[in-house]
């Protein structure tokens, strides 16, 4: 297994074998697979931080942080116990981490674009999981466009609705940086958003757009490479939002999801146009 690890995980091994000879019992995990690892004595868990030099702490954390993995160690004294509750938070900020992390990994990877990472100024960013940002992509191999991402959107919910959102823009725009955090919070603290739902933005998405709702979508330009993301033995779905009007929504309501789907194809939607014009009633 050593000969598969990279040189910052090898000395991360190094660290933890150190550790264990010492009298420890050590690991570290790169996902989920351990799912709460150390709990010990009828739900008693320990770290072990008491007996450690703070040298070893900053060089563990550092090494971890850049291997992307959670280090855990249990030196078995009643000091340093850490009770179940008290786990879960920690493994529950640490899950966060890897997912947040995971989906980057997962848009950056498809578009081969780093991206820049980006966090509202204000607004309801404080309503969101403190690991939620906003990936812009610019222009790449697969769009000549701009696509802006949640990240973390999902990151620590329980149901079914698991999915992201991402929307294109013909230019950078940091109206959308406020639209995908506006959905990720509404879909934190409100009700829930999924596939083929409609959202009301309140407002143009771009400039003096007529387009002031938006439909979520399969990312049908994109395939699934894009739209699922596997984490922790779930499908997370990044899908599509695409800008409509209000009318276009009035449709969708009145014949179904498929034939506002139709009514795209047939109508060839301009997605990236923000001065097009409604598809309802267009000749």
């Amino acid at each position: 297994m050593l000969k598969d690890l990279n040189e910052d995980q090898l000395q991360l091994e190094e660290l933890m074998s150190r550790i264990s000879e010492a009298g420890y019992s050590a690991g570290w995990m790169m996902g989920l697979e351990y799912e709460l690892w150390q709990i010990l004595n009828d739900g008693k868990g320990s770290f072990g931080r008491h007996h450690v030099t703070q040298e070893e702490l900053q060089q563990l954390q550092f090494l971890s942080e850049k291997c992307g993995c959670w280090v855990v160690f249990d030196d078995n004294t009643e000091e340093t116990a850490v009770d179940l509750e008290t786990w879960k938070k920690m493994f529950s900020k640490n899950a966060a981490k890897l997912y947040v992390e995971g989906l980057y990994m997962h848009y950056t990877s498809y578009f081969s674009e780093p991206g820049s990472r980006l966090v509202l100024g204000e607004g309801p960013k404080e309503k969101l999981h403190e690991e939620f940002y906003v990936l812009e992509i610019p222009p790449n191999g697969k769009h000549n466009m701009y696509t802006y991402c949640t990240v973390g959107m999902s990151c620590d919910r329980t149901d079914d609705n698991l999915i992201e959102l991402f929307v294109y823009s013909p230019a950078p725009s940091h109206s959308l940086v406020e639209l995908m955090t506006y959905c990720a919070s509404y879909h934190r603290n409100g009700l829930p958003l999924n596939i083929h739902h409609t959202v009301n933005i309140g407002q143009p998405w771009i400039g003096g757009s007529k387009c002031d709702h938006g439909f979520i979508s399969l990312p049908y330009l994109d395939g699934p490479d894009l739209e699922i993301f596997q984490f922790n033995g779930r499908e997370i779905h990044c899908y599509w939002f695409i800008p409509i009007t209000e009318k276009e929504r009035d449709y969708k309501t009145e014949h179904g999801c498929e034939a506002l789907e139709q009514l795209f194809e047939s109508k060839q939607i301009n997605y990236l146009n923000p001065n097009r014009e409604c598809l309802v009633g267009a000749k």
